[in-house]
């Protein structure tokens, strides 16, 4: 058990952009050509964004979008509905708590992404930020503080759903706001006018079969507007909260230019599979870090940084031990490791501690990521330790009537004993040519020799 990186637990990358760039000289995108006309990534978008600063798309981007988290508390868990659970990341469950608690962290990592947003626009660009009314007085005055107040465009009211959904009563809630920030006096004024509130544009809308991905979707009108507005065919859009991958949709759609990205796996693999209903086929892409021989310690290799340890790093890894065992510790994995066998290390998600205490923002420990096989004509996995492995991918907190967190640790150890009576040996959910998925949505990617 370690203290836990406050890094993670904050979200704060380990690696700070400088004035220069130094320091991200030892990440990059992998795949490492970013196309002119769209991209998508998984993981940090601070990170995400630091990266394309320094690779070339610093004042290039016309629009950029940010739907990003309301700190409403709402803990964004995604229904598996055959085995009648809730599946979240541990560490984003921790942050969201932080972030309703101490509200003061939520402001400084939005200032933090706003700022690099402001750095990857156009001199001519405009920034939009969507969000309720919890918070969204504060980040007026946060935008104003970034952007100038007299860059301020205007706010606009999307009447989102006709019942009210009530916070306090007697008040309630069927609106969220649209901050419209240009970034110099050079912004491009569209030959259109449209009045303040919005109740034209659609509602939020489900995805029916698919919701066991995502619950609800952004109206293709809604995003359709704010391209409008703020655009022209062939500019380049940036959408580092991409969710249901609404905008990236209709910006394809629009002839529009896009990069977007997500830290929830499942929404980024929703978002591909939208794509392809038009046509367009794309590879996720992700960070990678160059491989840190200062990490490396009597047997361990421990990476403190949250771009997910990958097949790049591994190998130079393997150039340097050979034979000799070791223990991989990375908050994250690309699938792409789980290609690679015959080898003798093994790899360890860094997870918060979990326990008759609650979640800890504090300690670490870590727990075994499964090991993919291939047997008798099929595939399967090996889960070392399967009560953990199922505690730290289950939902761990709920609300009560007054909106409060609660917590009862007889009542996880309850529902892992159940969901494991259910999945007994079938870990797998689906399989394709190249890559298995478990029941939880993690994703391993077949053996090279056994794929070809």
């Amino acid at each position: 058990m370690q203290k836990a990186n406050e890094n993670y637990c904050n979200m704060y990358p380990t690696r700070i952009l400088s004035k220069t760039g130094e320091e991200c000289e030892l990440m990059r995108f992998h795949p490492q050509k970013i196309t002119k006309e769209r991209a998508l990534f998984y993981g940090e978008n601070s990170l995400i964004m630091q990266q394309l600063a320094v690779s070339g798309y610093q004042n290039q981007f016309d629009l950029i979008y940010f739907d990003g988290p309301f700190n409403s508390g709402r803990l964004f868990s995604m229904p598996i509905h055959e085995l009648e659970t809730e599946m979240i990341n541990s560490w984003n469950e921790l942050k969201t708590i932080q972030q309703f608690t101490s509200p003061n962290l939520y402001i400084t990592e939005y200032r933090k992404r706003i700022e690099l947003a402001y750095s990857l626009l156009k001199r001519t660009g405009v920034f939009v930020l969507q969000t309720s009314q919890k918070e969204g007085h504060y980040l007026k005055i946060l935008l104003d503080e970034i952007f100038g107040r007299a860059n301020f465009l205007g706010e606009m009211i999307w009447k989102m759903r006709d019942d009210d959904l009530t916070i306090n009563e007697p008040y309630s809630l069927n609106h969220e706001s649209l901050f419209f920030y240009s970034k110099t006096k050079l912004y491009k004024k569209p030959e259109l006018n449209f009045q303040s509130i919005w109740t034209d544009v659609g509602y939020y809308e489900s995805f029916g079969d698919n919701s066991s991905l995502l619950g609800s979707k952004k109206p293709e009108k809604l995003i359709e507007r704010i391209i409008e507005i703020s655009t022209e065919e062939g500019a380049l859009i940036g959408d580092f909260y991409c969710g249901s991958g609404t905008l990236p949709f209709v910006a394809e759609k629009m002839s529009r230019r896009w990069i977007a990205s997500d830290h929830s796996r499942n929404a980024v693999q929703l978002t591909k599979k939208r794509l392809e209903e038009l046509g367009v086929h794309i590879e996720i892409g992700h960070l990678v870090d160059d491989f840190d021989v200062n990490l490396l310690h009597n047997g361990e290799y421990t990476k403190t940084s949250v771009v997910p340890f990958s097949l790049y790093e591994f190998n130079a890894l393997r150039e340097t031990v050979h034979n000799q065992p070791i223990r991989i510790h990375a908050y994250d994995f690309t699938s792409d490791i789980d290609s690679v066998t015959n080898h003798p290390h093994t790899f360890h998600y860094i997870v918060p501690v979990i326990g008759a205490e609650g979640i800890s923002g504090d300690e670490t420990t870590t727990i075994s990521r499964p090991i993919l096989k291939f047997d008798n004509g099929s595939w399967s996995l090996d889960v070392p330790d399967v009560f953990l492995w199922i505690l730290y991918n289950i939902k761990h907190v709920d609300h009560n009537e007054e909106g409060e967190f609660i917590y009862s640790w007889d009542h996880l150890r309850s529902e892992v004993q159940r969901i494991q009576a259910l999945v007994g040996q079938n870990w797998i959910n689906s399989a394709d040519r190249d890559e298995v998925s478990d029941v939880f949505g993690h994703v391993y990617q077949k053996s090279l020799v056994l794929a070809v």
